[in-house]
């Protein structure tokens, strides 16, 4: 898996965390 594409899934995936830890805090 290219780099870019595994970065990309990295932050898309924090963001989404960040995401529901502001919705259920």
């Amino acid at each position: 898996m290219p780099k870019l594409w595994n970065d990309t899934i990295t932050a898309h995936r924090q963001a989404v965390r960040d995401a529901l830890l502001d919705t259920t805090a």
